[in-house]
């Protein structure tokens, strides 16, 4: 990780559009391509600006909203849509009630279908996300104007390119930001970097203060879990959080 290896995905990038115009016969806008560039900056610069309130706001939300949310900053950064979000996200949490719950930072992907999690943390204001791995590694401007070396700066420093004290340092971070109580690592069945690195993660977190739960589940197969194991760790994770120890 380093401007060396930021210059040279950047040259990849800069081949790039001369490959889709070949294979499409359609010649790329570049007026369009900084505009979206500049959306991409500005829809960042919004997230980022959110951070603040998820510390003393609550926000209603549900986990398939934070999946919705990771899924919108990085398949569709750099478009309207993306940007209005972010607009009507920080906006919301301007104008949201002050929080008197514990805040969880969650940490990769989530159950978000399963009924005890869904009923632990769906709505709820004693206990919410505060804010979701999947999503905050995309919050990061670099301030590149170059709209190549940006796109390859967020790719090289991303917290999923390289080794996992990256994502424990950032996970961290962002707990102080949020003021998280509060850190669940979700173990999802197929992903096997999440699960190396979960004793990890668990060890240097709250070696810095953060409880944090390792919950093993499933993100997709409904099959492939049990709904009381679900509900009695992560039951308890919560009734320990709300007792302070």
């Amino acid at each position: 990780k380093n401007d060396a290896s930021v210059d040279y995905v950047a040259d990849q990038l800069r081949q790039l559009p001369a490959f889709i115009e070949k294979q499409t016969g359609t010649k790329m806008n570049e007026v369009l391509f900084r505009e979206a560039i500049e959306r991409s900056h500005e829809t960042i610069r919004l997230l980022r600006a959110s951070i603040p309130y998820r510390k003393t706001k609550w926000l209603s939300g549900d986990l398939t909203s934070e999946l919705y949310e990771a899924l919108m900053v990085h398949t569709a950064l750099g478009s309207r849509e993306a940007l209005a979000y972010a607009r009507a996200l920080l906006e919301d949490f301007k104008n949201a009630p002050e929080d008197h719950g514990h805040r969880l930072l969650w940490m990769h992907t989530n159950p978000f279908w399963q009924k005890p999690v869904m009923e632990m943390l769906n709505y709820r204001e004693d206990f919410h996300v505060a804010a979701t791995e999947l999503s905050y590694d995309a919050w990061i401007d670099y301030e590149e104007k170059d709209p190549y070396r940006f796109m390859a700066s967020r790719i090289v420093y991303d917290v999923y390119n390289g080794p996992a004290r990256d994502r424990i340092k950032l996970a961290e971070q962002m707990a102080a930001e949020v003021g998280a109580d509060g850190i669940v690592v979700f173990c999802h069945w197929g992903c096997k970097e999440t699960c190396g690195m979960s004793a990890l993660a668990k060890t240097q977190l709250e070696a810095a203060g953060y409880p944090t739960l390792i919950l093993n589940g499933d993100g997709v197969d409904r099959k492939n879990t049990s709904d009381g194991q679900m509900s009695t760790r992560l039951g308890a994770f919560l009734e320990m959080l709300e007792d302070g120890r």
